[in-house]
């Protein structure tokens, strides 16, 4: 089987029968089933689909692998091979669905994988749901996984995204290695060609960057400028010693924490 080293790999894994396979990839992609068949390269155990990220920052061309089976075949690891992003789909007061979702984490090892997300589907009417929150959570922070639900829950400070909404935006917001980043002055709708605005923006990185790391408040972008220049930061951070590299993720930090109109105060020792 071949694999196309250029395009990094997502795994969706349905614990649950019905309509749960096709759920999990139209809900993540938008996309019709029809609209999605014509990319599709069926295997024994799972299906390929080729799918872009493209939203107002980056684009990203990826391959999502669609699991056919809830249960885990024993060979899974060396057939499914590598890949970047995990999410699992499962019934929330299921118990044989959270033990299938387990065992899929069990035998593909996936310690070293940045996202891995555990999906619920449930309803808030669900005898013991508090209950079983409390259950997956546990097991979540065991294992490093960001658990979404897919029932609002409305006691916090912040109106947090859910069910679909908050899977599209953990893989929208990571750093994929072969994200093409849109120019800034495209971005905000300049009548400029796209090429003149990429030249543009890429000198201004510079800036961007002197801005991080001396602090100068009056040349600090928004929020999300910050966010279109995440991957260009993290190429640099990369790039220093170890010494420099933590002082440059605080001044990164620092850089964010006001961007979202916070006090540097509030942060400061910590």
């Amino acid at each position: 089987m071949a694999v196309d080293e250029l395009k990094p790999r997502v795994l969706l894994i349905p614990c649950s029968l019905g309509r749960a396979s096709e759920d999990l990839l139209t809900g993540i992609t938008n996309c019709h089933l029809k609209d999605l068949v014509s990319s599709s390269r069926v295997y024994e155990y799972f299906t390929e689909y080729d799918w872009t990220i493209d939203n107002k920052y980056y684009s990203a061309e990826l391959t999502l692998l669609l699991v056919k089976d809830p249960k885990p075949p024993p060979n899974i690891k060396e057939v499914i091979g590598e890949f970047e992003a995990v999410v699992i789909l499962f019934e929330l007061c299921d118990e044989i669905s959270f033990a299938r979702a387990k065992d899929w984490v069990r035998m593909l090892g996936v310690e070293d994988i940045e996202i891995k997300v555990l999906f619920s589907k449930g309803s808030i009417e669900a005898k013991d749901i508090e209950t079983a929150k409390e259950h997956v959570d546990s097991w979540c922070v065991q294992n490093t996984f960001e658990f979404v639900d897919s029932v609002q829950n409305d006691d916090g400070e912040f109106s947090e995204k859910i069910g679909f909404d908050r899977v599209k935006e953990i893989l929208d917001t990571h750093l994929w290695p072969n994200m093409n980043r849109k120019p800034k002055e495209f971005l905000k709708g300049s009548d400029k060609s796209q090429e003149e605005a990429k030249n543009l923006a890429t000198s201004n990185d510079i800036e961007t960057d002197e801005a991080i790391l001396n602090g100068d408040e009056a040349q600090l972008e928004s929020f999300e400028e910050l966010f279109g220049k995440m991957h260009e930061m993290k190429l640099h951070a990369q790039s220093l010693p170890d010494d420099q590299r933590k002082e440059y993720a605080e001044k990164v930090t620092l850089a964010f924490w006001k961007a979202m109109g916070f006090d540097e105060d509030e942060i400061t020792g910590l």
